[in-house]
């Protein structure tokens, strides 16, 4: 095969398509929102009060402050979400991220967090799962909904901070009146 432009290779339901990327070092002040009809990279932080919106994919290495961020495909978050009760991060597809504290998080497929979701409201049209070896996979705070299934180590925390779980029906479709 050989591509008429460059990109990303993506392989599909055995269909092969090269998609577009976009990299930047930061979202911040120097580089403003960005709105971009493919892949996007980013290789440090997004700053707070910033919007990032992908068509496909949205790649992030650093901490995702209070930001805004949308993907028509997956969202992967190296490092954590520190929300600050503002922060907003929607996926048509798979959301994997090390941590979530005090942020809204929706998928609209699965939901992959590697330590801990702390104080936030996550929603999964499938499943959830929290916790991976050595880390504390603890969901303590804010309500998190799973359409079929969900999974952590341990749910709630002993200072009885009300922590709410729903599984069973997607929480991403809306409901009939």
């Amino acid at each position: 095969l050989i591509a008429t432009t460059s990109g990303q290779v993506k392989v599909h339901s055995n269909v092969v398509n090269v998609e577009p990327v976009f990299q930047v070092s930061e979202i911040g002040y120097e580089t403003g929102n960005i709105y971009f009809p493919g892949t996007i990279i980013v290789d440090n932080d997004v700053k707070a009060h910033f919007e990032i919106s992908s068509s496909a994919d949205l790649y992030v290495s650093g901490t995702v402050e209070a930001a805004r961020l949308t993907s028509g495909g997956d969202i992967y978050l190296h490092a954590g979400v520190v929300g600050n009760k503002q922060a907003f991060i929607s996926a048509m597809g798979n959301v994997q991220v090390k941590f979530i504290e005090s942020a809204f998080v929706q998928s609209f497929s699965s939901i992959f967090v590697s330590d801990m979701i702390m104080h936030s409201e996550v929603s999964a049209s499938q499943r959830i799962e929290v916790g991976t070896v050595g880390t504390k996979g603890q969901i303590v705070g804010g309500l998190t909904r799973a359409g079929t299934s969900l999974q952590a180590k341990v749910l709630g925390a002993p200072s009885s901070i009300q922590t709410l779980i729903e599984v069973g029906h997607d929480p991403t479709l809306v409901e009939k009146q």
